[in-house]
């Protein structure tokens, strides 16, 4: 019974992890992609750079066939998806992603990322669950 119940906690305690969030692309509201950062609190600077003709708008980015704009994401954070217009290629490379249009008037909104935790968070969760568990024997 001790077996599972650390099986468990130690399951727990490793995905105990990631929690989704989506970058808010309307803080370039107004601003042609260059290069410019959107700042998460907790989580840490987004870049996303592209064309300078590339307007966004109510947190919407706008691309003409064959342009593309790429977000930098920071190492704690891994990508998910986008709700995305047809007509965008999506490429991850695993510290950025890239959305290149294919036709004019394509888009990409809602970028969603999942936070991913802190090995030493992690490891404390599950030291702490076996900590338990021994005390219990005693």
């Amino acid at each position: 019974m001790n077996k599972l119940l650390l099986t468990s906690i130690c399951a727990a305690a490793l995905s105990a992890s990631a929690s989704a969030f989506t970058l808010d692309l309307a803080q370039l509201n107004g601003q042609n992609i260059g290069s410019g950062n959107i700042v998460m609190p907790g989580i840490g600077t987004f870049t996303v750079t592209g064309p300078g003709t590339t307007l966004v708008s109510g947190g919407v980015a706008t691309l003409n066939n064959a342009q593309s704009f790429t977000v930098f994401y920071p190492s704690n954070v891994s990508y998910v998806g986008a709700l995305i217009g047809s007509n965008i290629n999506v490429n991850d490379s695993g510290t950025q992603v890239q959305y290149t249009a294919t036709a004019n008037g394509a888009t990409a909104q809602s970028l969603t990322f999942n936070q991913v935790p802190e090995p030493s968070s992690t490891a404390l969760l599950g030291l702490g669950g076996i900590a338990l568990i021994l005390r219990r024997r005693k």
